[in-house]
């Protein structure tokens, strides 16, 4: 039986993580061409070494019932990339008015703070 993580090769490709995924879920490359609605010949060269778009990517994954993220990076957990910044508390209630505006009185404010910011 094949598992999802039967690899822990950093190195393997999108196309080898669609491959392994596709095993898992017991299609052929035959079924999965049907599914996506293209020819055996071509999902088969995308599927070994072509290239992968974004709406491709995200077709398969749909059929496959996964995270493209999956597809995309493998099976290692990643972590959010943390800001090396924190925001003061002025800074935060000035974010939340900000949001809570209008989109026209936004811009407006915005163009204020800007130009306040440029004055010495």
């Amino acid at each position: 039986m094949i598992t999802p993580y039967e690899t822990n090769d950093i190195n393997e490709t999108v196309n080898k993580r669609i491959a392994r995924y596709r095993r898992v879920a017991g299609l052929k490359q035959k079924e999965m061409a049907e599914l996506l609605g293209m020819k055996f010949s071509t999902y088969s060269e995308k599927e070994r070494n072509g290239t992968i778009e974004s709406d491709f990517l995200l077709k398969i994954a749909t059929i496959l019932d996964i995270d493209p993220i999956l597809l995309l990076c493998g099976d290692k957990k990643w972590e959010p990339i943390q800001p090396t910044f924190s925001l003061t508390k002025q800074e935060e209630i000035l974010i939340r008015i900000m949001r809570d505006m209008k989109p026209n009185y936004r811009d407006s404010a915005y163009e204020v703070v800007y130009a306040l910011s440029k004055s010495k």
